[in-house]
Order: structure tokens, then C-alpha cells, then sequence
């Protein structure tokens, strides 16, 4: 009966703790944005080839977060991609090329929508997925984004549902995993933009006439972010642009779109505008503490993201004090000390002020009459990774 039970136990889904036995060196290489150098990656490998690890438990956690081409990207560059089963192998290599394809089309609607938008005098900026791939990944596609996401100001909305529209777009309904997308209902729109900060979503089908024979092969799993899908008449990419007018309800006052930066593409013939550095740190932080705790098991690409942005810049040249005074202004402090402390982790050296940590660390009432209650809801990694860590887990850098 043990023996029964045992192999049960090993057709099921392994904990989410897998990557956590990982040695630190390791959990680094493989979240991170960029490809390690040459000394590095031997580094890597020799402690990486020393570890007993569980690779199909690591496999099955950074696929559940989204981050499996990036994991098999940099496993490939370290040597260790043997270590993976078939099955994953060819699985992962199924996602790194609907990935590759999936930006490239991407990028192209996205240049065709902020070239009509700023014929239209409507300023916007490109957000989180789509703005981070081009700028902070290599290759960008390792970073997995099923839609684009522009901010507008309140008043330029119907402009820009206007611009859309014109340029072949609909408002669509889809189920979650990306399929089944359909215009939506009258109702559907005004439901969807009276509840949210943002346009019903925008969908536009790229029809591919001579699709790679590996795009429905039996190594493809269909599963978000992934956009392709299979239609009666042929297979197609579904484009889907999400417009904001706000970032999120908490931040309704401020004015984000005053300060726009544009971004040169990876491939150096286009630029995107997009939020400068601090804006993209104090938001991707936001989403990061507050998503890992409604969503767990999620938030392995977000966690990238942040490491990535506090390595774009010297610390010495990233507005500090401005963070801090937004951190104040909408009482993220535990939200900040948390996930800037864990990306800190991640890209394994000191990227945020000493002082800024330990002012986010000390949340105390603001004045005697401050009964509020404390809004450090903990440790956000354990819902990240499905279960409290071990002290050893990602080395200090401090």
C-alpha cells in the first residue's frame, strides 16, 4: 500500500518548494534578465552540477509562474538544459518560439497604435510587459506578455477608443486562457469600464497564411499568455491592447503621463514612449506585493521584472526620494520594504538606499490619533512560491 501511495505521490504535482532547495547562485541565473557572463555562468554551472536538485519540480514551479522560457533560456546558456525530462524540454522549446513570434507581431501593432495615437495628439505611454521585454530583456521574448498595456488621460479615452477602432480593432470578450474571443456586448463594455480603470479590452486577429509547422504541434500547450488559437478557418494571433486611464483606483491622483520617456526597441529602428524608471519601479512593486497575495503561486515574472529595473541605473541615479515620497503619500511602506528587499535577493548585490529600506521596515502610527492598524500583511514570497521559506532561501545581500 506505501509503494502505491508513493507513486501516486510522484505523478502528482510536486510542491511548490522546489525552487526553493535551489542553491541562491542558481535561483539568480535563471530569473535573470540578461545572460550572465561567461566567468559567471561557469560559476553557476559548477554548483549547479554539485547540487542534488529536483528538476521536474523546478520545472513544474517556474512553469505555473509563467517563467518557463525564461528559466529554459538560461539553462541552455549554463549548460544544464540535459538536466531537464523530454516532455519539458520540448514543451519549453514550444514556448520560447510561439514567444518569439508572439512579440514580434506584438511590437507591430503597438508601433502602428502610438504612431495613429500621436497623430491624434493623445499622449500615452506603454506599460508594464510590452515597455519591460524591450527594454530590459535578452532576448526579449523570454519575457512572456499576453497583451499591451497603454495609459492615456481621462479625457483623451474616446479619442483613443476612437483611433482603435479605425485601425481594425474590437472590443472584445474572451474566456481567460486567451480563446473564444468574440466583440463584446454593449453590456459587457459598460460593465467592464463602470467597475475598472480601464477600456474594455481591445482585440485585433493577425491571420497566418503559412503558419510553422511547430505552432499547433503536440509539444504546444495551450495556456495564457500564449495568444494563439486555432480558429475553423485557420489559425490566428489575437492582438490585445488594454487602455488605462488610471494605473489603479489608489493612484487616481497623480499624473504619471506628465513625465513620458521613449524607449528605442530592441531592435533599434522604432522607439515606444513609456514611464520613466521610478514610475516603473513603484508600480511593478505595487503589482508584485498585492497580486502574490490574491494570486498564490504567481508572481516569479514580476519578482524579474523589479531586479531588472533596480540594475538599470546606478542607485545614485535613481530618485529616491521621489519613490519615497509616493510610498508615503499611499501607505505602501511594508509592500516596498518587501519585494525592493526581495529583488535585491534576486540580483544578488545592495540596489536600494539603507535608508529607505529601514524607514519602509519601521511602519508605526503616523500621529496618537492614527488608530489604523498595521498594513505589513508579511512576507509576500510564501504565497509567490506556495508555502513559507526556508531562513537559507535566496542569500542575503546585506
Amino acid at each position: 500500500m506505501r509503494a502505491t501511495e508513493n507513486e501516486c505521490a510522484t505523478d502528482a504535482a510536486p510542491p511548490a518548494s522546489a525552487l526553493t532547495e535551489l542553491p541562491t547562485p542558481l535561483v539568480r541565473a535563471l530569473l535573470a534578465a540578461r545572460p550572465l557572463s561567461a566567468q559567471d555562468r561557469e560559476e553557476v554551472r559548477r554548483v549547479a552540477e554539485s547540487a542534488a536538485i529536483d528538476w521536474r519540480g523546478v520545472a513544474r514551479t517556474v512553469d505555473a509562474s509563467g517563467v518557463g522560457p525564461l528559466a529554459l533560456t538560461r539553462m541552455h546558456e549554463l549548460g544544464l538544459a540535459g538536466h531537464l525530462d523530454p516532455q519539458t524540454s520540448r514543451e519549453w522549446e514550444a514556448d520560447r518560439l510561439h514567444a518569439q513570434l508572439q512579440c514580434v507581431l506584438q511590437r507591430e501593432d503597438a508601433l502602428r497604435v502610438t504612431r495613429a495615437l500621436t497623430e491624434a495628439g493623445v499622449r500615452h505611454a506603454f506599460l508594464k510587459g510590452l515597455a519591460l521585454r524591450e527594454w530590459l530583456y535578452e532576448p526579449l521574448w523570454v519575457r512572456a506578455g499576453s497583451d499591451s498595456d497603454i495609459l492615456v488621460d481621462l479625457q483623451d479615452v474616446e479619442t483613443t477608443r476612437s483611433v482603435l477602432l479605425s485601425l481594425g480593432f474590437v472590443q472584445a470578450s474572451r474566456d481567460k486562457d486567451f480563446t473564444n474571443f468574440r466583440p463584446a456586448t454593449p453590456l459587457e463594455i459598460w460593465i467592464t469600464e463602470s467597475q475598472h480603470y480601464e477600456l474594455a479590452q481591445f482585440a485585433r486577429d493577425f491571420r497566418l497564411r503559412n503558419p510553422p509547422e511547430w505552432l499547433f504541434s503536440p509539444d504546444y500547450k495551450r495556456q495564457a499568455p500564449s495568444a494563439f488559437e486555432m480558429l475553423p478557418d485557420g489559425p490566428v494571433l489575437h492582438s490585445v491592447i488594454d487602455v488605462h486611464w488610471l494605473l489603479h483606483f489608489l493612484f487616481e491622483g497623480e499624473r504619471p503621463l506628465d513625465r513620458v520617456e521613449w524607449l528605442e526597441t530592441s531592435t533599434g529602428d522604432a522607439e515606444l514612449p513609456t514611464l520613466p524608471l521610478e514610475w516603473h519601479i513603484f508600480f511593478t512593486a505595487f503589482k508584485l506585493y498585492f497580486e502574490a497575495l490574491d494570486r498564490p503561486g504567481w508572481g516569479l515574472h514580476l519578482l524579474a521584472d523589479l531586479a531588472a529595473l533596480l540594475q538599470v541605473r546606478p542607485p545614485d541615479d535613481v530618485d529616491w526620494e521621489w519613490l519615497d515620497s509616493r510610498v508615503e503619500l499611499h501607505e505602501m511602506e511594508a509592500a516596498f520594504f518587501y519585494t525592493l528587499s526581495a529583488a535585491e535577493r534576486v540580483a544578488g548585490q545592495a540596489l536600494v538606499p539603507d535608508e529607505f529600506l529601514r524607514r519602509w521596515a519601521a511602519i508605526e502610527p503616523r500621529d496618537s490619533d492614527d488608530t489604523r492598524p498595521n498594513l505589513d500583511f508579511g512576507d509576500f514570497l510564501p504565497h509567490v512560491l506556495g508555502r513559507r521559506l526556508p531562513g537559507s532561501f535566496l542569500a542575503p545581500v546585506r
